[in-house]
């Protein structure tokens, strides 16, 4: 098992408590016990836990949309190319 796979069991779990409201503990304990067989120290787990957390309040969070002058700068460099003082 690898960092990979560990992060999307644990995501996994954590979209199924969200959508059920109910937090599976035998789930998560199980996920933490196969994790340590297959040598992950306790640190590890909780950080990959951890990353987990901050993927999930992050995917809650709305996008923010460009500001107008970004848009505009982009636009301009898209239309004429970029701008230079001294050509």
């Amino acid at each position: 098992m690898t960092n990979r796979e560990l992060f999307r069991r644990f995501y996994r779990a954590a979209r199924l408590d969200e959508q059920t409201g109910i937090v599976d503990t035998v789930l998560h304990h199980g996920i933490i016990e196969d994790a340590v067989n297959n040598g992950f120290s306790p640190n590890a787990v909780l950080s990959v836990r951890a990353a987990v957390l901050v993927a999930r309040i992050n995917a809650m969070l709305p996008v923010r949309e460009p500001s107008r002058q970004s848009v505009a700068i982009q636009t301009m460099v898209f239309t004429f190319g970029r701008v230079r003082r001294n050509p």
